[in-house]
């Protein structure tokens, strides 16, 4: 409504305002990406009826088609390459082979695995 001590002018310019506003604010909204989701397989869920709906990222977002299957797949350096080595690690556990390129490549990633699966890595290196 029209403020007491503003002209027909001002009231109109302060509503088009308001209006641009509003609408910046839902365009900003839409365009906001959503997160990646990542469920990581087990060895339990490879032998389950299930395993492709696991092993789908959300259907919003598209399969998340890439994985990184062994640690020469990432982008890590060779100090980082060797101590995975030295520590025994043979290979990324599913959660980190399916979410470094996601998170290396700068989106946002909600991942599911159980405990001991490797998230904490999975989120530490990239």
């Amino acid at each position: 409504s029209k403020r007491s001590n503003e002209s027909e002018a001002e009231y109109k310019a302060r509503k088009r305002a308001k209006k641009e506003k509003k609408k910046s604010k839902k365009e900003k909204k839409e365009k906001k990406e959503k997160p990646h989701v990542v469920e990581a397989e087990t060895s339990a869920d490879a032998n389950s009826e299930n395993n492709h709906d696991k092993n789908s990222s959300n259907a919003n977002n598209g399969p998340s088609s890439c994985s990184w299957n062994s640690f020469s797949d990432a982008p890590f350096d060779d100090k980082i390459q060797q101590s995975l080595q030295d520590a025994g690690f043979t290979e990324p556990s599913p959660i980190q082979a399916r979410a470094w390129p996601v998170v290396i490549a700068g989106k946002d990633l909600i991942a599911v695995a159980k405990t001991g699966s490797g998230k904490t890595l999975g989120f530490l290196l990239p």
